[in-house]
């Protein structure tokens, strides 16, 4: 558990408050002079991307309160970046280093890919940043990253199951946000969640969406499938073969042959 240090007051905009919280601290034997807050600022700011870890992670670290690290990096009520922090509190922020807070990483690519199916099915950015136990503007962060520590590709991993068939207007989005989040998705030309599912490739860096030639997976599964049921291997075998389940393979024969009656069709 966190110990609160309280956000002095602003000697500039009260400075009778900021006199009182003067004597209180020396009344109670805590008083210590202020540090420049911007150069802490900036030092936490630089972890942050460094470590790929968000301002709750950074306050757990540093042992003081999230609310405490929020009024530094975002401001007091009144937007304001606050110009000083006590010296104990400076000395607890800058004690966190990238190297120690870093912990494992790996490649974004399929952290970005689902946070981008999320979006093309109606969820804001900025809705998104609570489901992923983040800040809301730390999401447009972890779009940049070529890298995020495995935390934050779990955090979205989950997020991206549970939110899976989950009307967002009915979980309280705004309509218009639902339609922004899916324009912007439609604009940029990222790939839906039935695609991945079919390709089965959204965490490999090394795959293109943009540079094959479309074809599903469910039709190269469904085609393995045929060919080894006629070698004679029973479904479950084919299954394990393929690393599938017995569920999935039937699903992709039927659409292999749902895709190939209409290729028929059509010629």
């Amino acid at each position: 558990m966190t110990t609160a240090v309280r956000t002095p007051p602003s000697q500039s905009v009260d400075p009778a408050a900021y006199q009182r919280w003067v004597r209180r601290q020396k009344a109670y034997g805590r008083w210590e002079p202020l540090a420049d807050a911007e150069p802490v600022r900036a030092h936490v700011r630089g972890v942050m991307r460094a470590a790929d870890i968000g301002a709750r992670r950074y306050a757990d670290l540093a042992g003081i309160s999230r609310g405490t690290l929020n009024s530094l990096l975002y401001g007091l009520g009144s937007g304001q970046a606050v110009a000083r922090v006590t010296s104990s509190t400076a000395r607890k922020l800058l004690a966190v280093r990238a190297d120690a807070a870093h912990g494992l990483t790996l490649p974004a690519v399929g952290t970005i890919r689902r946070i981008h199916v999320l979006i093309g099915e109606g969820w804001p950015q900025i809705h998104l940043g609570p489901r992923f136990d983040t800040h809301p503007q730390y999401v447009s962060q972890i779009l940049q990253r070529d890298r995020v520590t495995t935390a934050t590709a779990e955090a979205v991993a989950r997020a991206y199951a549970a939110l899976e068939g989950i009307d967002p207007i009915a979980d309280g989005i705004p309509p218009h946000g639902v339609a922004l989040a899916k324009n912007a998705a439609i604009r940029n030309g990222w790939r839906d969640r039935a695609y991945w599912d079919d390709v089965g490739r959204i965490d490999d860096p090394t795959y293109d969406p943009a540079s094959t030639d479309g074809s599903p997976r469910y039709m190269s599964l469904g085609e393995d499938a045929i060919w080894l049921s006629e070698q004679g291997l029973t479904r479950r075998q084919v299954a394990d073969r393929l690393g599938e389940s017995v569920d999935y393979i039937d699903q992709s024969i039927r659409r292999y042959h749902a895709a190939l009656a209409q290729k028929r069709a059509v010629a």
